[in-house]
Formats: structure tokens, sequence, C-alpha cells
């Protein structure tokens, strides 16, 4: 299972930075009105590709909400 390398949480934004079993690390970021994935490269440092992004509230309501 991955680990949680470092979290931000204020009033207007939200972004943990996650580091998964295979070694690869991700960044969350949820914003008021979007969420954001992004493959970080060279040691989480650097962003390499948006891998989701969604500003649609139902989108992501679907994506990571059960019924």
């Amino acid at each position: 299972m991955g680990k949680v390398v470092a979290m931000r949480d204020t009033p207007r934004l939200c972004r943990a930075r996650l580091k998964l079993e295979n070694g690869d690390q991700v960044m969350i970021s949820v914003a008021r009105s979007s969420v954001k994935v992004v493959k970080m490269k060279w040691a989480g440092i650097i962003p390499e590709s948006t891998l989701w992004e969604s500003k649609d509230a139902r989108e992501i309501f679907e994506q990571f909400c059960d019924e």
C-alpha cells in the first residue's frame, strides 16, 4: 500500500503527495471547484503529467463516491 509523503490543507486548497507501492509519486490537489491528479518526477519535486482532472462536480462525485 502507498503512503502519504506530504500534505497541506488550507481553506482554499487541499493537496497531498503520495508514494505508490511501485515507487511512483502522485499529487492529488482538491480546490473548491476541481480535482487534479498529477504524476510527479525527480523524487516528487517536479510535475510530469496530468493523469486526471475535472471541474465537473457530478464527474468528481461519480469518480470518488459510492452511491
